[in-house]
């Protein structure tokens, strides 16, 4: 992860009122799906921008993780407000999903929205 983004992670962590990762083996996900799916949802700047700041680390983590990138294609140049009003939606729809992380909420959205086609 870049300086860049970091310090865009932890604005974006630091404006949902998210506190750090708790000490110990089973530590918990940084920010849950219900909290992204929240802010993603909401309509305040400092929502809005937490959010975008969360979809684009975690399009990082795809873009570098092969495993992700096989089953994950967003397409080039979406943009983040359409990512943000697409994963608020999918966490509405899919109350379940928001229950884990933020990131595997943000992973099972691109999956079902951005589906990769099939390999021929």
């Amino acid at each position: 992860m870049t300086r860049l983004h970091t310090m865009l992670a932890a604005a974006a962590f630091a404006s949902l009122g998210v506190t750090a990762l708790p000490s110990g083996a089973h530590a918990q996900a940084f920010i849950s799906g219900t909290q992204l799916a929240k802010a993603c949802a909401s309509h305040t700047p400092a929502d809005e921008n937490a959010c975008n700041g969360y979809i684009a680390g975690s399009l990082d983590e795809v873009a570098v993780n092969t495993d992700l990138r096989a089953t994950i294609c967003p397409p080039a140049g979406t943009k983040l407000s359409v990512m943000r009003m697409a994963l608020a939606k999918y966490g509405a729809q899919n109350p379940a999903d928001t229950k884990g992380s933020g990131i595997a909420l943000v992973h099972a959205m691109i999956k079902a929205t951005y589906p990769c086609p099939a390999a021929k």
